[in-house]
């Protein structure tokens, strides 16, 4: 995991990804681990995931949800064509903020939210 100066979080999946194996449990807990200590920006980079199941998916659109109610938010990258057909065959594709590189997820944030909220 990366932390930038601007509180963003880099999450590093891999592997195949279901809510019930160990890679997609403890991907999941990641998440609910910076969503705990508000870091709410959240970029997860998909680089180096084979397989994702659908029930992984649902997991992390309810942790999304999460995110957003405390102003936060959770963006995807390097998404492989298999989980972005997937994304959008099961509707859950319009929820997500997807992104060809971590760069371009990062950079998509609003850096003046974190700095105003960094020096309160």
């Amino acid at each position: 995991m990366i932390l930038s100066d601007d509180h963003i979080s880099v999450v590093e999946a891999s592997g195949e990804l279901d809510s019930c194996a160990y890679e997609g449990k403890a991907l999941l807990k990641k998440i609910q681990s910076l969503i705990r200590f508000e870091w709410g920006r959240i970029v997860l980079n998909f680089q180096d995931v084979h397989h994702i199941h659908s029930d992984f998916l649902m997991q992390l659109a309810v942790l999304k949800k999460v995110v957003e109610t405390q102003a936060g938010e959770l963006k995807l990258a390097n998404l492989n064509t298999y989980t972005r057909d997937l994304l959008r065959l099961s509707g859950l594709g319009q929820n997500f903020e997807m992104y060809d590189s971590v760069a371009e997820a990062i950079l998509s944030f609003d850096t003046s939210v974190a700095h105003s909220s960094a020096t309160h």
